[in-house]
């Protein structure tokens, strides 16, 4: 048996691969998220509080709350027991107040005078989505006082906020 030894020898070979080209598919995707708060629009009615003191009169108390300019405006009223109408209008005012928010005893609507002798009030308190309004008739002229609240679920307005999942930035970073 002959071995026979060579040299190491370096040899350099050209070699070409083809890929064939290649589909990839991602999304962008937008994603729009709703967003809630209490809000209402200006004249959007809120609620409205009666109290009825007197069951044998011709009409009872209606306080009327509307959203207004950054407050509320307060309307009150009689309300004739037989129609449902306004019996006695006693005057609207723009009162301070705005949803979602604690309110103390507040002046609304008063007059005292040769005709007339009546304040009132109002307060507010909120507790979740709803919130509370009472209000007082105080008649100072005979030391009478009368009261009423109603609770209401709070308007609300609705914002977006979107932003984009972009779903593709690792692929385009591959790509260049």
């Amino acid at each position: 048996m002959q071995t026979v030894t060579t040299a190491d020898r370096f040899e350099t070979a050209i070699c070409h691969q083809y890929r064939t080209l290649e589909t990839a598919t991602c999304d962008k995707v937008l994603i729009v998220t709703p967003i809630q708060t209490p809000g209402c629009t200006e004249g959007q009615f809120l609620t409205r509080v009666t109290a009825d003191p007197c069951p044998a009169c011709i009409d009872y108390l209606a306080f009327d709350f509307s959203c207004a300019a950054n407050s509320y405006l307060m309307h009150v009223f009689t309300i004739d027991k037989g129609t449902g109408a306004i019996y006695m209008d006693l005057g609207s005012q723009n009162v301070p107040g705005s949803l979602n928010t604690q309110i103390p005893q507040t002046p609304g609507p008063t007059r005292i005078d040769g005709f007339f002798c009546y304040q009132t009030y109002y307060s507010q308190s909120c507790s979740g989505p709803n919130c509370t309004i009472g209000a007082w008739f105080y008649n100072p002229c005979q030391g009478t006082s009368y009261y009423g609240a109603n609770t209401f679920a709070m308007p609300t307005t609705v914002s977006f906020s979107d932003t984009w999942d972009n779903q593709c930035a690792a692929l385009e970073a591959r790509a260049q």
